[in-house]
């Protein structure tokens, strides 16, 4: 009997319209947003989603910005077209882009967030980088993966958007 479990799984699945990787994908556990995540040392700029595959910079101009609880503490950044941000290996001088779409098996589209003092740090779970830019921030300077040193800045803000 239990070899049949399988293949009336898949059928229950097909006749509600899911995948099979859809029904075993992590389930959001708490979508929080939209925010502008600002740069704690310039408040005045921000995250922006500058197009799928281009690296992610801070603007007067920010984008809005989501954030989803999946599991483990690992959080996803995104805007909402759900294009997430994804941090580069080391080969790739630890560059933040704006990926087409989010996938929760992809840790460099996964993120620790810490919340410190009402500010938040964002660790990628690949690279153990944290989301960051060099201080103080200024319109157009690059997001990038940096470590706890002096002339890097990654505390953000979260501003609510109405």
């Amino acid at each position: 009997m239990h070899y049949r479990a399988l293949p009336i799984v898949a059928v229950i699945m097909a006749i509600l319209g899911l995948s099979a990787p859809a029904a075993l994908a992590a389930t959001p556990q708490a979508q929080h947003g939209p925010y502008h995540i600002m740069a704690n040392s310039n408040h005045s700029v921000g995250i922006v989603y500058p197009g799928s595959g281009s690296d992610v910079y801070v603007s007067t101009s920010p984008g809005q910005s989501f954030v989803t609880y999946f599991k483990n503490h690992e959080w996803q950044i995104y805007n909402s077209g759900r294009n997430c941000l994804r941090m580069q290996d080391a080969h790739n001088g630890y560059t933040v882009l704006e990926e087409h779409g989010c996938s929760t098996s992809d840790e460099s589209q996964l993120w620790y967030r810490y919340h410190a003092n009402g500010l938040w740090q964002f660790e990628n779970v690949a690279t153990k980088q944290f989301l960051g830019v060099s201080c103080p921030a200024e319109n157009g300077y690059g997001v990038r993966g940096v470590s706890e040193s002096a002339g890097n800045c990654y505390n953000w803000t979260e501003v609510s958007v109405s």
